[in-house]
This record gives structure tokens, sequence and C-alpha cells, in this order.
């Protein structure tokens, strides 16, 4: 009976630590993984964009803010603006502020 109690806590702690291995190996290939500036990296945000955003949103930093190129077809921009709502929208937690400038790229790059 111990032994099998043994071999069943043995495979758990294997199993949980093959578990910690993939999600750190996962964050290594893809470092933006479980990022919400919105909810509390606003410094890490504020890095990555410079000096934070300007009054009007420009186009190039509408394309900053929703992270898309140069050549982001319409429903690119819808998708990813989506997206970015869903974690960031202030009935969930997120910024108003952050979630207004989110709306704002959109409009820009739409041509709303």
């Amino acid at each position: 009976m111990a032994q099998l109690l043994a071999a069943g806590a043995t495979a758990i702690v294997g199993l949980y630590a093959a578990r910690v291995g993939l999600r750190v190996a996962h964050r290594m290939n893809n470092p933006t993984v479980g990022t919400n500036y919105a909810k509390g990296d606003a410094r890490e945000f504020m890095n990555h964009v410079g000096t934070g955003f300007d009054e009007q949103v420009t186009p190039q930093e509408a394309r900053l803010i929703l992270g898309l190129g140069d050549g982001a077809s319409r429903e690119e921009i819808k998708r990813t603006h989506r997206a970015l709502m869903i974690r960031n929208h202030a009935d969930t937690g997120g910024s108003p502020y952050i979630a207004r400038k989110i709306n704002e790229a959109r409009d820009v790059l739409i041509g709303k």
C-alpha cells in the first residue's frame, strides 16, 4: 500500500514539474505572453512605448498600440482591437485611459 502511494506521489510531482517546464519554455519563446499592461504592468508598457501617449493618436502610435504593421487589413485591425479590449476593458479591471487609447487607435487606423 505504501509503495502505491509513493508511486502516485512521484507521478504527480513529475507531471507538475513537466507542466512548469513547458510554461517556462513557452514564455521564453513568447516574452509578451501573459502581459496585460493595463492591469499592473504600466511601467513595462511605458518602457515599451517610450515617452507615453500623444494627446491625439497618430497613425504610427496607433499601429504601436495595436501591435500592427503598416499593411494591416481592416479585419486584422478589428480582430486585434477586440482581443485587446477583452483583456483591458475597464469593466474587467482594466484602465479606462488605456481602453480609450485602444479605441482611438482603432478609429485612426480604420478612418472613422
